[in-house]
């Protein structure tokens, strides 16, 4: 993006906080950074570029990756969730509860009091 923004915060249900690190280097401090600041919150916390500084990163996490890729319908998107400790591990379980996988490959979120066959 043309312009930097360490930190944006959304507000909803959840605070959301989104930090990009991409321009942060390995010896940034992260007090001055104000980032513990914000965990653990009341809210959530997604980083862009985390691996700019790891130290930072609590041990339970959740990664997700976004991936392009070609195949014979064209260009799409993977998503992948890579759980690291019990709550984020939790919070996968929870979200896929929820889910209905088409052949296609589209999704649905499943419908209070409706079973999937629906």
């Amino acid at each position: 993006s043309p312009t930097f923004v360490l930190l944006k915060i959304y507000q909803g249900r959840l605070p959301v906080y989104h930090f990009d690190f991409y321009r942060l280097g390995v010896d940034e401090d992260p007090v001055e950074l104000g980032f513990e600041d914000y965990l653990p919150g009341e809210g959530i916390a997604c980083i862009e570029w985390a691996e700019r500084l790891p130290a930072l990163l609590p041990p339970d996490q959740l990664q997700i990756k976004l991936e392009r890729f070609e195949d014979e319908r064209g260009e799409g998107r993977r998503i992948r969730f890579i759980p690291y400790g019990e709550t984020a591990a939790a919070v996968v379980e929870t979200l896929f509860e929820d889910l209905i996988w088409k052949t296609d490959g589209s999704l649905f979120r499943k419908q209070p009091g409706k079973s999937a066959e629906h």
